[in-house]
């Protein structure tokens, strides 16, 4: 069973967290790769509070979980991951 959508930062649709705060692209990797250049403040001056990081890394990791063929779930969980740490 998919578990609902998180929240995005406030003023801000799905389409543009992904594509333009988080910058996840498509793929593991893409994910992945996104984590050496991600930095504290961009987070904070796109609003990404570590609540959300975590809410987010919480669904992809349950996205990679429930559908293990899911080409982007597991990147995007570390991505995650990498931003709660940055906001901790």
């Amino acid at each position: 069973m998919r578990t609902p959508v998180p929240p995005t930062p406030e003023g801000t649709t799905l389409r543009e967290f992904g594509r333009d705060i988080m910058k996840w692209s498509t793929g593991n990797q893409a994910a992945r790769a996104r984590m050496s250049t991600l930095t504290k403040e961009e987070l904070q001056e796109a609003g990404v509070t570590r609540d959300v990081a975590e809410q987010w890394r919480d669904f992809y990791m349950h996205e990679a979980r429930r559908v293990p063929a899911n080409p982007s779930a597991t990147g995007r969980a570390e991505l995650m991951q990498c931003a709660v740490e940055l906001l901790s």
